[in-house]
């Protein structure tokens, strides 16, 4: 029971840590970098339940997936290097960026079938994922060597969503508005 309740604890401090980044790295953009004189309450949304629903992939990734990769690869050096791949390869443009460019996607181009949202989605990743992966890498590396150098599974998620604010203002100019190229 307990297990059950630590996991649920790390899955609701995730979510709430990272649609708090979402939406205080969109609103420090529009305002302070954009400064635009309306708040976009659409592309606020569109941050904020996006870090929500993100939460929970993240906090099985960056908690459970390391334990898993510690039964194949032997030394912290290895194991850190292992998941910064797995992150590079699979979790950044196979699971969070999808995901993302989805909530764009449901957020602007207002789909009229799920069909139309996973094509449209699947076309903006094509056209958007090299440059945002390519974007996301030197952040993504620096993190996770402290991530699992340092921080108990717990604490993984949180401490993206503290350092990963300057993330969400690139994600938030380049691809937060409706404007953003096609």
């Amino acid at each position: 029971m307990a297990t059950v309740k630590t996991g649920l604890r790390g899955f609701a401090v995730a979510s709430g840590s990272l649609a708090g980044r979402y939406l205080l790295g969109d609103t420090l953009t529009q305002r302070c970098i954009e400064q635009r004189q309306e708040h976009d309450r659409r592309r606020a949304a569109l941050f904020g339940l996006f870090g929500l629903v993100m939460g929970g992939p993240a906090y099985l990734f960056y908690a459970h997936v390391p334990a898993q990769l510690g039964r194949w690869v032997e030394g912290k050096w290895k194991l850190v290097a292992a998941m910064i791949l797995v992150d590079w390869v699979f979790f950044m443009p196979l699971i969070y960026l999808p995901v993302f460019y989805t909530f764009r996607e449901a957020a602007y181009s207002r789909p009229t079938s799920c069909r139309s949202l996973c094509d449209s989605s699947l076309r903006f990743w094509a056209a958007h994922v090299t440059s945002d992966l390519c974007a996301a890498t030197p952040l993504l590396v620096t993190s996770d060597v402290v991530m699992f150098t340092a921080l108990p599974a717990f604490w993984r998620v949180p401490f993206l969503s503290s350092i990963g604010l300057l993330w969400v203002i690139y994600i938030s100019l380049k691809r937060g508005s409706a404007e953003c190229e096609h």
